[in-house]
């Protein structure tokens, strides 16, 4: 096989990174962006490797069962969604599909339940990261980018997220232009405005906003940030976040108040919750209330304690120890300790404590301190939890451990670890937080 070969291939299954796999007539492995299960195509070979190749689809010749006609014009041009082109039942089972695929190896495919998921895959997100750069005739753009680069794909709006969003995001760059903030080169490192960040709450209805810049310097900031306010009633918090370094990580460390508020309302599980703007919140909000009823489901029984790692601003703990003890959280990020320490505060009666740092350093200093612990929660970030981590929880006293997981391939090989530390996996429930994208979201319930 060479690069260029032309080749018509038909697609087996959906996989993990949002490709469709075929095989050629000699058997050789050919990723396929964009083409969706059964679909026959013809298809120029853009990569080959010693054991699988790359290609690119240059027509459809028939189209399989699951392929629609994607809804939104930015579709493969954007890199924000891989699989508009699949139905939302197609990607489902694609989704349900590769965990178990996932599990296979380790025995546990027959552990993983259906996949559950919201009323539909538009909409959803309540986030909005907007990237601004630097236009070739000097002025911002903004927009997302375009697949595999950094190139911005211009857009005023996107079919996943809510559109309250936009809205805000609309005034902020109204404003930008207003005020000649510059956008951002990422190859010279000048320019002033790197990313617009909206949050927004559908059950509280309010928004936050948090500009990103390169500098300490924003030009009338604080008047924009009331102007904003003025102009969007549901605006509550508007914040500068300077991140100075040359990185493709979003925040830096340092954040400023502009206008209103340092943090916003958010009402979820029952829960009524304060939120920093920036911090991380499950992305959608119908899908969340699903994981917090199986979380309550999983832990309803625990009446020692509860320790919640990677725990944000509360949720899950606070969710799940409604007939604890007692919960100890461990953040890393000290602006979601401070609202985890308010929510709790706010909605729960027992004793609770939250401690800032990274958990792979906390929790082996107070593993032996936790006595009574009954329960684990672990939500931890896409490359899953560090050796470190693993052997702190596999000495823990604990019965049971509830992992919840971003990234099912990260999952699958700490299972192999927590299953070697005698743990044994009960149930995994795949859940659809992520429509329109090949990304799943994975719940564990793990006891010994």
């Amino acid at each position: 096989m060479n690069v260029g070969e032309e080749l018509e291939l038909t697609a087996q299954n959906a996989v993990y990174g949002g490709d469709c796999i075929a095989r050629s007539a000699e058997g050789m492995v050919v990723f396929v962006p964009c083409m969706a299960p059964g679909d026959r195509a013809r298809v120029r070979v853009t990569h080959v490797r010693k054991n699988w190749a790359k290609g690119k689809i240059l027509e459809i010749i028939s189209p399989g069962p699951d392929r629609i006609e994607a809804p939104c014009p930015f579709f493969g041009d954007c890199g924000g969604c891989q699989w508009q082109h699949i139905s939302l039942d197609g990607q489902r089972r694609a989704k349900e599909e590769i965990v178990k695929a996932l599990f296979r190896p380790l025995g546990l495919d027959s552990k993983v339940s259906s996949i559950r998921g919201g009323a539909g895959g538009c909409g959803y997100r309540n986030r909005l990261i907007l990237p601004v750069r630097a236009g070739e005739d000097g002025k911002p753009r903004f927009g997302f980018y375009r697949a595999s680069t950094h190139d911005i794909v211009e857009m005023d709006s996107c079919l996943v997220q809510n559109p309250a969003l936009w809205t805000v995001a609309r005034s902020v760059i109204e404003l930008a232009r207003e005020y000649g903030w510059s956008g951002y080169d990422e190859n010279s490192g000048v320019g002033m405005l790197r990313h617009i960040l909206v949050r927004h709450s559908p059950a509280t209805m309010e928004s936050g906003v948090v500009l990103v810049t390169a500098g300490v310097s924003l030009p009338s900031g604080k008047r924009a940030a009331a102007r904003l306010m003025e102009k969007s009633r549901n605006v509550v918090a508007v914040m500068q976040n300077v991140n100075a370094r040359r990185t493709n990580v979003i925040l830096g460390e340092k954040t400023v108040l502009l206008g209103g508020l340092p943090y916003m309302n958010e009402k979820c599980g029952g829960l009524r919750l304060r939120t920093a703007p920036a911090a991380f919140f499950q992305a959608n909000p119908g899908v969340t209330e699903i994981m917090l009823g199986i979380l309550r489901e999983w832990a309803w029984d625990e009446r020692g304690g509860i320790l919640d790692l990677y725990c944000g601003g509360g949720l899950l703990g606070l969710a799940a120890a409604r007939n604890a003890a007692w919960l100890v959280g461990i953040e890393e990020e000290r602006r979601a300790v401070s609202d985890a320490r308010a929510n709790a505060k706010s909605n729960s009666r027992i004793k609770t404590a939250f401690y800032a740092g990274p958990v792979g350093k906390i929790l082996p200093k107070m593993a032996s301190r936790l006595g009574g612990l009954g329960t684990v929660i672990a939500d931890p970030p896409r490359k899953g939890l560090a050796p470190a981590v693993l052997r702190a929880i596999s000495g823990l006293p604990a019965r049971r451990l509830l992992y919840i997981s971003c990234d099912p391939s990260t999952l699958a090989r700490d299972l192999k670890s927590l299953v070697s530390c005698g743990y044994s996996l009960e149930e995994a429930v795949p859940l659809d937080m992520f429509p329109q994208t090949y990304h799943i979201e994975v719940m564990a319930r793990l006891t010994r």
